[in-house]
């Protein structure tokens, strides 16, 4: 952990620093895309519809993340259970999980 308090201020300045330049930067890619199509209609479409698309982009990944993590645990669940609890129904061999 850093407990320099100037280099800590130097980090926020330079996250502050980036955020308007970023910003600035997006303020003159509209421009040049409302100067190019003279339709800014269509420009808002453009940026709705990449917003859309990165919004299902980070759903699907996160489903598909939440999915190996529960493949993970059972299987996780499953080694544990046969190594301290053997006589455990759903350690059985047809996988009927009946006793």
């Amino acid at each position: 952990m850093i407990t320099d308090t100037q280099h800590r201020h130097d980090t926020i300045a330079a996250a502050v620093l980036a955020g308007v330049v970023g910003l600035a930067g997006l303020a003159a890619l509209l421009t040049v895309a409302l100067d190019a199509t003279r339709h800014p209609v269509l420009v808002g479409l453009a940026l709705v519809l990449t917003a859309v698309g990165f919004g299902a982009a980070r759903w699907i990944a996160r489903r598909m993340r939440e999915r190996r993590e529960d493949a993970a645990d059972a299987l996780a669940g499953a080694a544990w259970r046969a190594q301290n609890m053997p006589g455990h129904p759903l350690n059985r061999r047809d996988g009927s999980g009946v006793a």
